[in-house]
């Protein structure tokens, strides 16, 4: 049990597609929520919508990965370094 819910009893997962297909989906009235990541996560909560579970409370581990190459990154440490704290803050 979680906040009250039964995730068994209470929710039924469906595929519902890209973070954009879910929040078309969720805009729609098609699904009741989803998962979302940022920044999708922090637009849609500007649109009113309300943060039921947050994954890091729940996994002690970002889910997510940010890629670039090593030609992008030359140059760019302190760019890298402002990005992993911001990364460590959110899930801190």
């Amino acid at each position: 049990m979680y906040r009250g819910l039964h995730p068994e009893d209470d929710a039924t997962i469906v595929q519902a597609g890209s973070q954009g297909a879910r929040l078309a989906a969720l805009e729609q009235g098609a699904i009741d929520g989803g998962m979302f990541e940022l920044p999708f996560n922090v637009l849609i909560a500007g649109e009113g919508y309300r943060e039921l579970v947050k994954t890091a409370d729940l996994l002690p581990y970002l889910r997510a990965a940010v890629l670039t190459t090593r030609t992008y990154l030359a140059g760019r440490e302190p760019a890298l370094r402002r990005l992993t704290r911001a990364f460590a803050e959110i899930i801190a």
